[in-house]
């Protein structure tokens, strides 16, 4: 219950904050919506922010997995805990 909660939580948060970052990085670039015709600029502000951000944040999330592997040691501590908390409860 609250693993899901504070998980949901972190999820609408990060929503609200991607878009945000991506209006606001747009507007840096020129782009105005209420535009009939957009500059190459402003469109590169709208091809940086839905494509490059987001790509770019996620080989950073990537490399932080890749950081920290779990072996199979770690594995089976994990799942030793678990049980042992399971059986507690």
């Amino acid at each position: 219950g609250s693993y899901f909660s504070l998980q949901a939580f972190i999820f609408k948060i990060s929503v609200g904050l991607g878009g945000a970052m991506s209006i606001g990085l747009t507007g840096l670039f020129g782009f105005d919506p209420a535009s009939p015709v957009h500059s190459a600029q402003a469109i590169l502000g709208l091809k940086l922010a839905f494509l490059g951000c987001p790509a770019l944040l996620i080989m950073i999330a990537a490399w932080c997995v890749w950081r920290s592997p779990i072996t199979r040691e770690r594995h089976d501590i994990i799942m030793r805990r678990l049980a042992a908390r399971e059986r507690r409860a």
